[in-house]
C-alpha cells in the first residue's frame, strides 16, 4: 500500500464517519474548483480528505477566480504527496488575495522529497488558514508573498523518522504565524527552515533538532 494511501486511511479513521469519503485529484494540471477535476466533485467540508497524490507531474491552481466559489476553499483535510519516482505534485495559491483563504480545519500533510519526487505548496499573494494541530512538511512549503495563519498549530519540518524525506520551508516574503516551529524533531528526520524575508512568528518555541531557540 502506498504511503499516501496509508495517510488517508489514518485521516478517515481519526475523523470518523461524519465525512462522505476521500476526494482525489484525477486529471493533469488544472484549476482547483471545477468538480470534474476531482473523483467525487469539487472540494467541500463533506469530504473526509482531499488528495493530490498522482504519479507524474502536475500543478493544481487556486487563484482569484477560485475565490468566487468560496465553499470549495474550506475543507477538513488535505494531503499532498508524490509517488512513484519522478513525480512532482504542486498546489499553488496565486493572487487569490487575502479575503478568501484556503482554510484547512483538521490535517494538512505535505510530503515527500524522496527518490526524485516532490510534493509542494506554494503561496503567492494568497492566504492559508490552518486550524489543525500540526502542519507536517516532508516536502516543500514556500511562502513568496501573502499570509499563513496557524496560531494554534505546530509547523513540523521534517516529520518522517526514517531520515529519507527532507522537509523544507522557505519564507521569501509575507507573514507566517504558528504556535511552535519544530525542525527535524525526530531522529533521524531531516528538515530545513529558510527565512529570507518577511515575518515568521512562533508564539511558544522554535525547536531545531533538540535545541530550543
Amino acid at each position: 500500500m502506498r504511503r499516501s494511501q496509508i495517510a488517508v486511511i489514518g485521516l478517515i479513521l481519526c475523523f470518523g464517519t461524519a465525512f462522505a469519503g476521500t476526494n482525489s485529484w484525477k486529471v493533469g494540471p488544472g484549476k482547483w474548483e471545477p468538480p470534474g477535476n476531482w473523483s467525487i466533485g469539487a472540494p467541500s467540508l463533506s469530504d473526509a480528505a482531499n488528495l493530490i497524490t498522482n504519479a507524474g507531474v502536475r500543478t493544481v491552481t487556486i487563484d482569484q477566480t477560485t475565490t468566487n466559489t468560496p465553499a470549495t476553499l474550506t475543507i477538513s483535510n488535505l494531503v499532498l504527496d508524490a509517488f512513484p519516482p519522478n513525480t512532482t505534485n504542486t498546489l499553488q495559491l496565486v493572487n487569490a488575495g487575502p479575503l478568501v483563504p484556503l482554510h484547512v480545519l483538521n490535517a494538512l500533510k505535505i510530503g515527500s522529497t524522496t527518490n526524485g519526487t516532490l510534493a509542494q505548496l506554494i503561496i503567492t499573494n494568497s492566504t492559508l488558514v490552518y486550524d489543525g494541530p500540526g502542519l507536517s512538511v516532508d516536502g516543500r512549503l514556500t511562502l513568496d508573498a501573502g499570509l499563513i495563519l496557524a496560531p494554534n498549530s505546530d509547523l513540523i519540518v521534517g516529520d518522517t523518522p526514517n531520515g529519507i524525506s527532507n522537509g523544507t520551508v522557505v519564507i521569501n516574503n509575507g507573514t507566517a504565524n504558528f504556535r511552535h516551529i519544530l525542525v527535524a524533531r525526530t531522529d533521524p528526520s531531516r528538515g530545513s527552515l529558510n527565512i529570507r524575508g518577511g515575518t515568521v512568528t512562533a508564539t511558544n518555541l522554535i525547536e531545531i533538532g533538540r535545541v530550543h531557540v
